[in-house]
C-alpha cells in the first residue's frame, strides 16, 4: 500500500463535524454548492448579461460587416481587397461560434470562453499583422465623400476587444464567486472515475490471468506426473543415453553448419559477380540463396570446381573487388585445404546417419516419441507460467499505483472542498 494511500486512511478517520459523502453522490453534492455559490453571488443575471452583451455585440457586427463588405468593393489594389474580404469572412465564422443554448450554466460558459478567448486572440493577431489593421478608412466612405472625423483604432479591433474584455469581466465575477473551485473539484471527480475505471480494468485483466495461471500449472503437473512416471522405467534409463549421445551429435551437426555458413556468407559478393559471369553455371545460384541446404544435396561437391575458378578469377583480375575484400577472399580461400569441403561433406552425411541409426536402434519408438512430446509440452507450460506470473506482478504493481493516484485524487479533492468552500467532507469511494 502506498503512502499516499495510508495518508487519506488517517485523515479518513472520523472527526468531529465531518460530514460523509458517497462518490456516488458526488457530482450531486458539487451542482448544489455551485449553485448555492450562483445564488449568492448573483452569478445568474450577470450569466444572462454576459450572454446577452455577447448577442448584442454579435449583432451589431453582423450589421457592421454587411455593410462594410459593400465598401471593399471601393478597393483598387486586389491583393488587398482580398485580404479585408478574407478578414470580414473569418469574422462571420467567429460569429457564428458566438450561438447559446436557451438555458446556459456558468460551467458551460466557462468552456466556451476558453474557446472564445483563443478564437479572438488568433484573430486580432491576425489583423494586427496585415496592412487593414492601419488602412481602413475605406469603410467610412459615404458617397464617395471620406468621414472628416479620424478614427486612430480598426473598427473591427475594437469590437474584437469589447468581447474579449465582456469575457474578462464575466470570468473575474465568477472567479470572485469562487464557482471555478467548483470546476477544479469537478474535475478531480472525472480523475477520479477514469482511475477507477482503470482499476477495474487492470483487476480484470488480473483475474484473467490467474485463471489462465491456474490452467498453465495444472497441465504443467500433469506433464510433470506423466514424465516421472516414464523415468521410473529402465525403458526411460536407456532412452536417456540415447537422448545424451543425440544431444552431442546435435551440437556437433550445429557447429560444423554454423562455420559452413560463415565461409559461404563470406563467399556471397564474389559468388554474386561469379554468377554475373558464368550464367550457365546453374549451382552457383542455389549456393547463394541457400548455401546449406545445397551443399549437403551437392552429392559431387561441384563447388570445389566453381571455387578453384572463383580463385583463378580473382587472381587475374578478371573478377574486380575492392583491396581490402579480395585480400580477405585470398587468404579465405587459401587457408582451406583442398579437402575441407570433402571432409566437410562427409562429416555431416555421417552425423546425420549416426543420429538416424541412433534414433532406429531405440527398440520403443513410440516410448521416445511420446518423451519427447511430454518434455515439449513441459517447456512450453513452464514458459507460459512464467510469463504469466510476471503479467501479474506487473499488472498488480500497476493497479498499486492507480490506487495510490486515486487516493492522491481523493486527498485532494476533501482538502479543496475544505480550504475553499468550508466543506469538511470524506469522499467515500465504494467498492469498484
Amino acid at each position: 500500500m502506498g503512502w499516499v494511500t495510508t495518508l487519506v486512511q488517517k485523515l479518513g478517520k472520523k472527526e468531529e463535524g465531518l460530514e460523509t459523502l458517497p462518490f456516488s453522490e458526488a457530482q450531486e453534492w458539487l451542482e448544489s454548492q455551485g449553485k448555492n455559490l450562483s445564488i449568492t453571488h448573483n452569478l445568474y443575471k450577470e450569466l444572462s448579461d454576459y450572454v446577452q452583451k455577447l448577442k448584442d455585440e454579435r449583432w451589431f457586427l453582423e450589421c457592421k460587416l454587411d455593410k462594410w463588405e459593400e465598401k471593399a468593393n471601393l478597393l483598387f489594389d486586389p491583393k488587398e481587397k482580398q485580404e479585408v474580404i478574407l478578414f470580414f469572412g473569418e469574422t462571420r465564422t467567429f460569429l457564428d461560434f458566438l450561438t447559446f443554448a436557451k438555458k446556459m450554466n456558468i460551467e458551460k460558459m466557462l468552456e466556451i470562453n476558453k474557446i472564445l478567448e483563443k478564437k479572438v486572440e488568433k484573430l486580432l493577431t491576425k489583423i494586427e499583422k496585415s496592412s487593414f489593421a492601419h488602412e481602413f478608412s475605406f469603410i467610412f466612405i459615404e458617397k464617395g465623400i471620406k468621414q472628416d472625423e479620424e478614427v486612430i483604432v480598426n473598427p473591427l479591433i475594437q469590437v474584437l476587444i469589447r468581447i474579449n474584455g465582456l469575457r474578462e469581466e464575466f470570468e473575474q465575477k465568477v472567479k470572485t464567486a469562487e464557482v471555478h473551485n467548483i470546476i477544479v473539484l469537478q474535475e478531480k471527480l472525472v480523475n477520479l472515475q477514469n482511475l477507477r475505471n482503470k482499476i477495474r480494468q487492470i483487476r480484470e485483466k488480473v483475474q484473467e490471468r490467474r485463471e489462465k495461471l491456474d490452467v498453465s500449472l495444472e497441465k504443467k503437473n500433469n506433464k510433470e506426473q506423466e514424465l516421472a512416471l516414464r523415468k521410473n522405467t529402465p525403458t526411460y534409463s536407456n532412452l536417456a543415453q540415447i537422448k545424451d549421445q543425440r544431444q552431442n551429435l546435435f551440437k556437433e551437426r550445429q557447429e560444423l553448419e554454423t562455420e559452413l555458413l560463415t565461409f559461404f556468407r563470406d563467399l556471397k559478393n564474389a559468388l554474386l559477380k561469379y554468377k554475373d559471369i558464368q550464367p550457365e553455371n546453374y549451382i552457383v545460384p542455389s549456393y547463394i540463396s541457400n548455401p546449406l541446404k545445397t551443399f549437403l544435396e551437392d552429392e559431387g561437391l561441384a563447388i570445389q570446381h566453381v571455387l578453384h575458378h572463383l580463385k583463378a578469377l580473382i587472381e587475374s583480375g578478371k573478377i574486380e573487388l575492392l583491396l581490402k575484400e579480395e585480400m580477405f577472399l585470398r587468404n579465405l580461400l587459401g587457408s582451406k585445404s583442398n579437402d575441407y569441403l570433402s571432409n566437410a561433406h562427409k562429416k555431416l552425411t555421417h552425423i546425420k546417419q549416426q543420429i538416424e541409426g541412433i534414433t532406429h536402434a531405440f527398440q520403443d519408438r513410440d516410448f521416445l516419441v511420446r518423451v519427447e512430446e511430454i518434455e515439449y509440452r513441459l517447456t512450453h507450460y513452464n514458459q507460459q507460467v512464467e510469463i504469466l506470473q510476471e503479467e501479474v506482478v506487473f499488472l498488480e504493481g500497476l493497479a498499486r499505483e492507480k490506487e495510490d493516484d486515486c487516493a492522491k485524487e481523493q486527498y485532494l479533492f476533501q482538502k479543496i472542498a475544505k480550504e475553499q468552500l468550508g466543506k469538511n467532507i470524506h469522499l467515500v469511494l465504494e467498492n469498484f
